[in-house]
């Protein structure tokens, strides 16, 4: 309590008069202080969002355009990360193996080229170039 008077120029009986409620108000103010850091991610982002909005519609008004294009941008950015920590949006790697190096497409028949060609395409792959020259160069009556 010493050190407490000292620091703030008061007597050591003005700090012990009110050392029981003081102490009462720093816990109470410990506790404030680590649930308005506990908000959640959300919470945050969402805080952050309707700050942003604000800005942006007063630019906006201001026409300031260019300003307002920017706050629209960030906004894109702060919903793309809420979405991606709510799992809304996935964002892990793809991982693309090339299994077609070693491959005889020209055992294919038209059909099942065809197919390969299109599964391929659907999962975003790159169609190896030998299933194109072959596909290609294929007979109409290739069966």
């Amino acid at each position: 309590m010493r050190e407490i008077a000292e620091t703030f120029s008061l007597s050591i009986s003005a700090v012990h008069r009110h050392k029981s409620h003081v102490s009462q108000r720093l816990v109470e103010a410990h506790a404030e202080r680590e649930a308005s850091e506990s908000r959640t991610l959300a919470e945050r982002l969402t805080e952050l969002a309707r700050f942003g909005q604000s800005l942006a519609e007063k630019a906006a008004a201001d026409g300031d355009l260019k300003t307002a294009l920017l706050g629209c941008r960030e906004l894109a950015r702060l919903l793309q990360i809420e979405a991606q920590t709510s799992g809304e949006l996935q964002n892990a790697p793809t991982i693309n193996v090339a299994i077609w190096q070693n491959f005889d497409f020209t055992r294919l028949s038209r059909a099942d080229l065809d197919n390969v060609i299109d599964r391929a395409m659907a999962a975003g792959g790159r169609v190896p170039v030998t299933a194109l020259r072959r596909l290609w160069e294929a007979e109409p009556d290739d069966a």
